[in-house]
């Protein structure tokens, strides 16, 4: 297999924000993407049994980005301040600032607004073939996301560009089928290293008060250990029983941040996000024959998590600030569907215990000072808003194929 790859597009955010019927900001940011990319993977019989893929993937790629904060006592009148790359797809580069004087090392530093990158990623996978319906493997893969541009920056300090984050894989799998295949069992256990692993972060705009900023920050390096099994069996004819249960160890290896007020945070404690310890789900289907091929289906599924957090700022708050935290919760769903040929009625039902968690959380403004030995001392942010999951919910869905 070989193949070439080319994208190229643009994101553009053009935003007013009004307090108490007064215009307070008009940001602008634009940022322009080139990227190209080569791939291929050979895969080579050893033996009957066994496998080899050898595959790999050269990627490049170029970002250029404009930020442009407005006047908002003249709109629409001329760019109170231009940073980055402006002058793409016609923006103005009235009042160029690039220069910044850095907070830690005193230096002034010079962004352009322009960013290249490139990387090389290999897989190789080795799968045994034990027989018919058994299937050992072990594959090594990395992975890359190139860096960027902060799109909610206001100057030329908080444009960035953050670096790429990139990835090396381990994997380490069984799959097989049982009883005439009536029976399933994968096994998965995996390894995944970070390097300059990407987390975005809201956090007290420094030159702005009042206000907050959206940055992407690089955790030196992270890591993610984990294993899964995966049963599925069909104990008689008709009803089918399924489960699913995942462990997972995910850390911070290194993570240090510039201080509020000087000094390095150590955020190397903190949990990863959406990564909870714990998961399972078990499901139920039975299908039953009521002649003329059609037939009732009833399904059950639940599925449980652990406690994660859906925000970075994960330890080290007061437990009434930590908005982030969702605890461990299971939800439940059922459904009963007529079925035919053409056509089929289902009434269902989801989240039947009616449980409640945030699926998104954005605490702006928290922030951390360095504390002895750059322990992390949270300073309370501006406010906190979330997005609760929907609550028990009831329908009916018509299909018709045709």
């Amino acid at each position: 297999t070989l193949g070439l790859y080319y994208f190229d597009g643009a994101y553009e955010l053009n935003q007013s924000t009004n307090v108490f019927g007064g215009l307070a900001a008009r940001p602008y940011f634009r940022q322009e993407t080139t990227s190209t990319a080569v791939f291929g993977q050979v895969d080579w019989s050893i033996t009957d049994a066994i496998t080899l893929s050898l595959g790999g993937r050269y990627n490049d790629e170029e970002k250029e980005a404009c930020g442009i904060n407005q006047d908002t006592t003249n709109v629409p009148g001329p760019a109170l301040l231009s940073y980055g790359s402006c002058g793409i797809a016609g923006r103005s580069a009235e009042n160029l600032d690039n220069t910044y004087v850095d907070v830690v090392t005193g230096q002034t530093i010079t962004t352009t607004g322009k960013e290249s990158w490139s990387k090389f990623t290999p897989r190789v996978n080795v799968s045994w073939q034990l027989d018919d319906s058994k299937l050992v493997y072990l594959t090594y893969s990395e992975g890359f996301r190139s860096g960027g541009f902060n799109g909610r920056s206001t100057n030329a300090d908080t444009l960035g560009p953050y670096q790429p984050e990139s990835i090396e894989s381990f994997e380490l799998g069984f799959k097989s089928q049982w009883l005439d295949n009536r029976f399933r069992m994968n096994l998965t256990a995996f390894s995944s290293d970070y390097l300059d692993k990407q987390e975005d972060v809201v956090f007290p705009d420094p030159l702005v008060v009042g206000s907050t900023v959206t940055l992407v920050q690089n955790a030196a390096s992270a890591t993610i250990r984990g294993a899964e099994i995966e049963l599925l069996a069909i104990p008689t004819e008709g009803l089918t029983l399924g489960l699913n249960v995942g462990l997972l160890d995910a850390s911070f290896d290194e993570w240090l941040v510039p201080g509020l007020s000087g000094g390095t945070v150590d955020k190397s404690g903190f949990d990863l996000r959406r990564a909870p310890e714990y998961t399972a789900a078990f499901n139920v289907q039975y299908e039953q024959p009521l002649g003329n091929s059609s037939f009732l289906v009833y399904g059950l599924n639940y599925s449980y998590k652990d406690d994660y957090y859906v925000i970075a700022n994960t330890v080290q708050r007061p437990a009434a600030l930590d908005s982030g935290l969702v605890d461990a919760f299971g939800l439940l769903d059922a459904s009963i569907s007529y079925e035919t040929e053409s056509w089929s009625v289902s009434l269902w039902g989801k989240n039947l215990t009616d449980e409640d968690y945030f699926t998104h959380v954005l605490d702006a403004g928290t922030n951390y000072a360095a504390g002895p030995n750059n322990t992390p001392v949270p300073v309370a942010g501006l406010w906190t808003f979330g997005t609760i999951n929907p609550p028990r919910t009831y329908g009916v869905e018509f299909r018709f194929k045709f």
